[in-house]
This record gives C-alpha cells, structure tokens and sequence, in this order.
C-alpha cells in the first residue's frame, strides 16, 4: 500500500515537471507566432527589435518611435503622400522639423 501511493506521487509530480517544461517552452516561441504574416503596430515591431517601414507606418506605428510625436508623425505621413514616399531614411531631413539631431535620434528604428 505504501509503495503503491509512493509510485502514484512520483508519477504524479512527473507529469506535473513534463507539463510544466512543455507551457515554459511554448511560451518561448510566442515572439514567432507574433512575427506570422498578420500585420504588426509599431510598439509591437519595436518590442521585437524589428524597424518600422518608414513607406508604410501610420501615425500610430511613427509615435511608437521615441523623438517622433504626433505632430511630426502627421509631417511625414503627408510629406510621404504628396510626394510619393521616401527613397532613404535621409530623405526626412526633406520633412518640416526633423533636423540632423531628430534624424540620428530615429535613424535606428526605421527602415
């Protein structure tokens, strides 16, 4: 009787440290179902260290970028709809208030 609850506790905890590896290790893989062909926000591409397409953010996705606010954000969605997107992250300096500084302060966040 004894060994039989003894063996019924260590299967038991078996099981439980088998399901318990297996939820840690599929936590691991969320950044990769995040990255699956569904579009992503700004913060969410900055949080997994990827750029922001400077020809395809919205305003949103730009204010995700610390030094761009929502005023500038408007600039260069503008500038880029008038004037058929940007061929180069230096092309903001064409954008009404972004200066050398501003654009060395973003330049790593954008593609």
């Amino acid at each position: 009787m004894k060994y039989s609850l003894l063996l019924v506790i260590i299967i038991f905890s078996f099981s439980f440290l088998i399901n318990l590896d297996l939820r840690v290790h599929n936590q691991s893989n969320i950044p990769f179902r995040v990255k699956s062909s569904e579009p992503q926000n700004g913060h969410e591409s900055l949080l997994l260290g990827n750029k922001i397409d400077i020809n395809r953010a919205g305003i949103e996705d730009l204010i995700a970028i610390s030094g761009i606010g929502e005023a500038t954000a408007e600039k260069i969605v503008k500038f880029r709809t008038v004037n058929g997107g940007f061929k180069s992250i230096d092309d903001l300096l064409k954008v009404k208030g972004i200066g050398l500084k501003k654009l060395d302060l973003v330049r790593a966040y954008l593609r």
